[in-house]
């Protein structure tokens, strides 16, 4: 089974999404957008290549989008898995806040 390792920028992504969600829309509509975000790095531990490579971005991770969000990840050394970097709305201001996460 391939391995999702969530840095922890991208676990605090996660944490202010649902925060925000939740305020915003609603606990039942936040836990949906939250299931549909978790669900796209299953897929792509299995397929890490399926992402786009952002050569435009520090680091050059492959990103996925999961409308209005873009997961930021790499594959990890060993073909397992990938190691999610960030989990972003796609408006953000993307090359001044993704870089490679603190290992």
């Amino acid at each position: 089974m391939a391995r999702i390792f969530l840095h922890d920028e991208a676990d605090a992504d996660l944490a202010a999404i649902e925060d925000y969600l939740t305020v915003e829309a609603g606990s039942r509509i936040a836990g949906r957008s939250l299931n549909r975000i978790v669900e796209k790095p299953q897929t792509l531990a299995l397929f890490p290549s399926l992402g786009r490579i952002r050569e435009d971005l520090a680091g050059s991770p492959r990103s996925f989008a999961v409308a209005p969000w873009i997961v930021f990840y790499e594959a990890l050394p060993n073909g397992d898995g990938i190691a999610v970097w960030h989990i972003l709305h796609g408006r953000r201001d993307l090359p001044a806040t993704i870089r490679a996460p603190r290992r």
